[in-house]
């Protein structure tokens, strides 16, 4: 396994991730209300990726009474927990991804302090949404600087969603987790160490309101006005498969603390508003999932409008025409798939 996760340079602050007692913080009460009719499992249940309304047709059983034992499935699964997820690991300190959210906190860390520095998006308040695919607010991007290329001389690393392969691999790490719940098979510490450590610095690079993008945060580039390109709500859709997942794997509610004030902050910034559209669809299903961890109705309306407004060109313009936005049609008229595949709805 690799070595533990460096944290970000300078003083801790991480006051609020427990409750004083070390004790793990579960996800903090979201300030809309929750819905009394949202379905809960039996204490101590552990459920898959999705969790079915109770009138669902079918029902997904506890992965604690479920374990492979030979097969293709049991080999792979052997696989990922004793190279995939090791070499991932490695991967995220050696492609940058973890030293960008350090990035993030350092830039927070000068915002607090009155450090001066040229108004970002990480301000509160700064940006405003649109759906310009190439431009920063006011003008385009420099000559040949990609739509998803980190603008150069910040210190970012890697594409602008180079933060949902942390949240893919945490999500990966919940499920195995699960397998704890087995008396036969107490998990592996390394995975768990991992987890908590790379939620300490969400925590610490998350804004007072909410938004969590390192690269954004980072870059200075503000908020949501480039959303055909800039991966924004993608990358919190990953973030909150991932707090479900270890949640529900490992019973560990911290990342869906951070996850719950970034959906919280979604629904302030787009909820009723023709605000536009992230270009890769992904955090619709991530919210209807959160609504069914959580009880709180705002997120699945949520996800329901942004299904709703798919096809009337608030992606904005990719250079790759509305088909590989999922926004040439209405969701409920497409009848086939087209465009980039994993963006389909």
């Amino acid at each position: 396994m690799p070595p533990a996760v460096v944290p970000a340079a300078g003083p801790a602050e991480s006051a609020g991730r427990a409750d004083g007692t070390g004790r793990a913080r579960t996800a903090a009460p979201s300030q809309y209300p929750q819905d009394p009719a949202a379905p809960a499992g039996p204490p101590g249940s552990v459920t898959g990726p999705v969790a079915p309304a109770v009138a669902a047709a079918g029902s997904h059983q506890p992965l604690a009474r479920v374990r492979l034992t030979a097969g293709l499935l049991y080999r792979w699964q052997q696989r990922n927990l004793a190279a995939s997820l090791p070499l991932a690991l490695r991967q995220l300190e050696d492609a940058g991804n973890l030293d960008n959210v350090r990035l993030a906190i350092q830039a927070a860390r000068q915002t607090r302090h009155g450090v001066a520095r040229r108004r970002t998006a990480d301000a509160e308040g700064d940006g405003t949404a649109g759906a310009d695919g190439y431009g920063a607010a006011g003008g385009h991007r420099p000559v040949g600087v990609g739509p998803v290329d980190p603008l150069p001389g910040t210190g970012y690393r890697g594409p602008v969603f180079m933060d949902s392969d942390i949240y893919k691999t945490l999500e990966a790490v919940g499920w195995e987790l699960a397998h704890r719940h087995r008396p036969d098979d107490p998990g592996s510490p390394e995975l768990a160490t991992f987890a908590a450590q790379v939620t300490a610095l969400l925590e610490e690079a998350q804004r007072p309101d909410g938004y969590l993008n390192s690269y954004f945060q980072v870059s200075g580039e503000p908020r949501y006005t480039r959303l055909a390109w800039s991966h924004e709500m993608y990358c919190a859709g990953h973030l909150i498969q991932a707090a479900v997942a270890l949640r529900r794997g490992a019973g560990d509610g911290r990342l869906l603390a951070v996850a719950v004030r970034l959906a919280d902050h979604l629904v302030r910034e787009f909820a009723g508003r023709d605000a536009g559209l992230d270009g890769h669809p992904v955090i619709e299903t991530a919210l209807a999932e959160l609504y069914r961890e959580t009880g709180t109705a705002a997120y699945l309306e949520l996800a329901r409008q942004f299904v709703d407004q798919r096809g009337r060109g608030l992606a904005g313009d990719s250079g790759l025409g509305r088909r590989y936005l999922q926004d040439h049609l209405p969701v409920r008229e497409s009848a086939t798939e087209v465009g980039h595949v994993v963006r389909a709805l």
